[in-house]
């Protein structure tokens, strides 16, 4: 399949190129550059596309489906957490990247954290699940003090997509912590 190819089969089956970019989980800018370029398009792309062409109605709309959850769906990109504990007025920040599902970050203070990122479409809401390593002798924001061990915390959030922010609270070691999600920019290609 060609860039010739592209237009007609978007059309025919309702998609824009930027609808396309979304399923693929690619930028408009290569979708673009595909539907310019007179190149053959890659064969992942042109299979998935005679896939989606050829398959039954109700295979194609579930597909489709997955562009109506997009706007509701954490994007890959660098993000700031912001975090406070219920009874202090003090608030923190982390820096959190996510990229294919996994989610990987860390604060000022040592806490390093990974897990994972996905959309629950009952909930309408994005699931994070996440581990927290705190260092040796550190201490969180809600005064869970780690020891001289350190400690690992494992922590589950649902939260919003931030657009551009959005808010939640998680239990960090029994104590509720307020978070504050903020979308820093996207990761490049």
């Amino acid at each position: 399949m060609t860039q010739n190819d592209l237009k007609p089969t978007l059309e025919k089956l309702g998609l824009r190129q930027s609808e396309l970019a979304k399923l693929l989980d690619v930028s408009i800018r290569t979708v673009n550059q595909w539907a310019k370029s007179g190149q053959v398009l890659p064969g992942a792309v042109a299979g998935y596309l005679r896939l989606l062409a050829a398959a039954d109605e109700k295979v194609r709309e579930a597909e489709l489906e997955r562009l109506e959850d997009s706007g509701k769906r954490l994007g890959e990109g660098l993000y700031r957490i912001g975090y406070r504990a219920m009874s202090e007025y003090e608030c923190d920040h982390a820096l959190a990247v996510l990229h294919n599902g996994k989610l990987i970050g860390s604060d000022r203070h040592g806490v390093v954290f990974n897990g994972t990122y996905r959309f629950d479409r009952r909930k309408g809401l994005n699931v994070i699940t996440l581990c927290l390593e705190v260092p040796p002798d550190g201490t969180l924001i809600n005064g869970y003090a780690a020891g001289r061990g350190g400690a690992k915390l494992n922590v589950t959030c649902n939260i919003a997509k931030a657009q551009p922010v959005s808010r939640s609270t998680v239990e960090v070691a029994g104590q509720p912590v307020s978070i504050e999600l903020s979308f820093l920019g996207p990761l490049p290609d």
